[in-house]
């Protein structure tokens, strides 16, 4: 996973509740590595994806990764992705690059037989569209929400608020994007007697997006 913003994040939960063997969530800002969980199988690598290919060599004895997620909408990014996958291995470009044109495929996705493949928030895929996501998403949040309630911990319902906290309190402004599953989120747990990031956390991200009303 290449880019730990607001995607990268959710991404890397869905990938874990998936049930993915192992998960390398790189991003060389620190504060976002802070956000991913702790959990068994989740290798937090805060660097570049360029610096990321020696780790990854060492870690799985140079057999490098199955799949790889670049979500970084940087277009330097996929010519390093394809650097960390292996023979057969894909690529998968969630989102796009504002300057498609300066993206470089790597020198090994001929050799190694690489497949890049493209996905865009504006695809629906054989009836697979916003609403069954939102729906999907929203019985994550309510599971993992029973579960921790249940156990009396709570801990979940605290990563999910840092993350919140970090993208629309101390980032504001920076993430226009993805409001619609966060927004619902926040909604959600206010609806359950959570309160995220205070009492006016709806107004806080309904501010920025006037259509969400």
């Amino acid at each position: 996973m290449i880019g730990l913003g607001l995607l990268g994040q959710l991404v890397t939960q869905y990938l874990y509740l998936s049930g993915a063997k192992e998960i390398y969530a790189i991003d060389p800002a620190e504060s976002r590595i802070q956000l991913v969980p702790e959990k068994a199988g989740i290798h937090r690598m805060a660097m570049d994806a360029a610096k990321a290919k020696g780790e990854i060599s060492k870690k799985t004895n140079g057999k490098m990764l199955d799949v790889v997620f670049d979500i970084t909408g940087h277009p330097v990014v996929l010519a390093q992705a394809t650097q960390l996958v292996n023979k057969f291995g894909r690529v998968i470009l969630l989102g796009d690059t504002a300057t498609p044109t300066a993206q470089g495929m790597g020198s090994n996705v001929v050799s190694n037989s690489v497949a890049i493949l493209d996905i865009h928030g504006t695809m629906n895929y054989k009836g697979w569209d916003h609403p069954d996501m939102a729906a999907l998403y929203l019985s994550y949040i309510m599971q993992d929400w029973y579960r921790s309630n249940k156990k009396g911990g709570g801990s979940s319902f605290a990563k999910l608020n840092n993350i919140l906290e970090y993208f629309f309190v101390t980032n504001a402004g920076s993430t226009p994007r993805n409001w619609l599953c966060t927004s619902y989120t926040v909604l959600l747990l206010k609806d359950l007697g959570l309160d995220p990031l205070g009492t006016k956390a709806d107004m806080r991200l309904f501010a920025g997006n006037p259509g969400m009303v």
